[in-house]
């Protein structure tokens, strides 16, 4: 409401010529195909869906996110440019690129915009999204020992109509940590089920990303000569995966294995190739597989499978060895 009243105050020129200046209205630049650029109505526009649809509330409905469209990556970048002092940058997605173990290119940070608004405008912004955290519609979602900075957004996908079901899109950006930012995010859930403002849906899912990267420990990389290798227990997988991998990283390996799936096991010295056994009866051992090889082996012996978490199979519905009787069995990721 506050912004609609705001915007409502606004002459159209003045507050399109704002949201031009904040960078809003251009792609990001990002190398996906398929960018589309922002949608904001224009009464001068000679696009004519811009010109034929802009009315005497558009500017106080543009100010608080409707009439107007952006893609969740083109948002994001707006709360990054105001986590970064008010300097917009191009996001990307690859940093170097090597090929046979050398680096031929990397690719540097690009600042699009040196500042979005003065200092005291992104400095009053900052402050604003902290409080959203602080006391606002995100305080249930504090962190213990790290503090983020957002918004949440709940926005009626359909509220130009009056008889259908009404449909939501929820959503939660910002950035942390507060004091100096590292990272910034956005959740956007489409249509959610039952509850559906951006603090009860998207919010949660924010915070638990707040949660996994405040809680990554670096450690120190050490620069002896002697270099041991990895120690990895329980990993499994496709053989021809895993020697390509070892190939291309350099890692030597004492090849054991005869089938496609095998065991990868080291110490401190030797790493090692062993056969792991699928027989074509009884339910297998899939723990240490990443998803796909694990799905595609238990499909294939004629399981219906059903999974949860990311990473590898640490547990499973069914106990190794019962005999196949077409069941449903669950995996366990992690």
């Amino acid at each position: 409401a506050a912004y609609a009243a705001y915007g409502k105050k606004s002459q159209w020129p003045d507050f399109m010529k704002a949201i031009n200046n904040l960078g809003a209205m251009d792609k990001t630049g990002i190398r996906i195909q398929g960018e589309r650029a922002p949608f904001f109505k224009d009464p001068e526009s000679f696009n004519t869906k811009a010109h034929n649809t802009w009315s005497g509330t558009t500017v106080p409905w543009m100010a608080h996110g409707y009439e107007l469209t952006m893609t969740p990556l083109q948002v994001l970048n707006f709360y990054n440019s105001v986590a970064n002092d008010g300097t917009m940058m191009k996001p990307y997605l690859v940093k170097e690129i090597y090929e046979d173990g050398k680096r031929i290119k990397r690719i540097e940070p690009q600042v699009v915009k040196q500042s979005i608004a003065s200092p005291s405008t992104v400095m009053k912004a900052r402050r604003m999204l902290e409080g959203v955290a602080e006391s606002g519609t995100a305080q249930r979602l504090k962190v213990k020992n790290t503090s983020f900075a957002g918004k949440t957004g709940t926005t009626r996908l359909n509220y130009w109509k009056t008889t259908s079901r009404k449909e939501y899109n929820a959503s939660f950006a910002g950035y942390f940590p507060v004091d100096n930012p590292q990272y910034s995010a956005i959740v956007v859930v489409y249509n959610p089920k039952g509850a559906y403002y951006g603090s009860q849906v998207a919010g949660p899912v924010f915070r638990n990303i707040v949660q996994r990267l405040a809680g990554l420990e670096y450690k120190e990389v050490q620069t002896d000569t002697d270099t041991e290798l990895p120690v990895l227990k329980a990993h499994s997988g496709y053989k021809k995966d895993y020697t390509k991998v070892l190939e291309y990283i350099g890692l030597g390996y004492d090849d054991k294995g005869k089938n496609r799936w095998v065991m990868l096991e080291s110490d401190s010295e030797s790493l090692e190739i062993e056969d792991k056994k699928i027989l074509k009866k009884s339910i297998p051992d899939v723990k240490g597989m990443g998803l796909r090889d694990a799905v595609y082996v238990l499909e294939s012996l004629g399981l219906e499978v059903e999974h949860s978490g990311m990473g590898k199979v640490y547990r499973q519905s069914i106990k190794t060895g019962t005999v196949i009787n077409g069941q449903t069995i669950k995996i366990y990721l992690k």
